[in-house]
């Protein structure tokens, strides 16, 4: 063989050699490219979870704040009879406690006794899941020293 056609065919087997690590390199591409795709879509799914889950706890922050204001009207409401509380405690962990001391309510404008009712101690929880559907819902309702005056209209 000619010293011509042994670099040719030197030639051609480094073309070959160069032409099969390319396609190795590819193939490492092709499986780096799948398993990037397979991390996208993952993430992907991921991020539709968690906006999904967002939306959920906007909802339910709106709910949260529509109740607080309506006991909010509620309690406007009471407050125009309420004449004193001169102890008042409120504890806004997962179950909300009240305790309040020293509660007098309003009588009737035409009632002889300026008091209706006087509570000396009030405690109290509530049921913050029933409270977010819209309900008051009191688990625990301890009243110390009540005193409730019940009259009728004069005639």
């Amino acid at each position: 063989m000619s010293h011509g056609a042994r670099s040719q065919t030197q030639a051609t087997e480094d073309t070959s050699t160069t032409m099969v690590e390319m396609a190795s390199q590819i193939d490492s591409v092709a499986r780096s490219t799948s398993t990037l795709a397979d991390n996208v879509g993952s993430t992907s799914a991921s991020i539709e979870e968690m906006s999904a889950s967002i939306e959920q706890g906007a909802r339910e922050s709106e709910n949260l704040l529509a109740a607080v204001e309506e006991t909010s009207t509620t309690i406007e409401e009471m407050t125009s009879t309420i004449r004193a509380v001169a102890d008042l405690d409120v504890d806004l962990g997962w179950v909300p406690r009240v305790h309040a001391g020293g509660i007098t309510l309003a009588n009737a404008p035409w009632g002889q006794d300026p008091h209706m009712v006087e509570i000396a101690t009030l405690d109290a929880s509530i049921d913050l899941r029933e409270l977010l559907s819209g309900r008051v819902v009191l688990p625990s309702l301890v009243v110390r020293g009540p005193r409730v005056l019940l009259i009728t209209r004069p005639r």
